[in-house]
């Protein structure tokens, strides 16, 4: 019920609850972080990748694998690439 809510509110996630969606560790949440990584704010697609990392399911790794290969946010980039780091314990080039 609580994804279905925060599906439903997409458009208005905010930092916290998508860090909230990270720390439940539900991966029923990673389409719905997946296509926060498309947001237009930083801060969302930031949270939105972090709150992937913590989630760590093979989906939220492809999804994660994506965003390096689209984004144009050097820092953002960085930051993914260490989250797959974390999670894969292999550096990506």
């Amino acid at each position: 019920l609580f994804l279905d809510k925060c599906a439903a509110l997409k458009d208005e996630m905010s930092e916290p609850l998508i860090e909230l969606l990270g720390y439940l560790k539900k991966p029923r949440g990673t389409e719905l972080l997946a296509s926060l990584l498309r947001h237009g704010d930083f801060s969302i697609r930031r949270s939105a990748l972090l709150a992937l990392g913590d989630i760590g399911t093979e989906k939220a790794v492809e999804a994660i694998t994506t965003f390096v290969q689209v984004e144009e946010d050097k820092k953002l980039r960085q930051l993914a690439k260490e989250q797959l780091v974390r999670l894969k314990g292999q550096k990506i080039a």
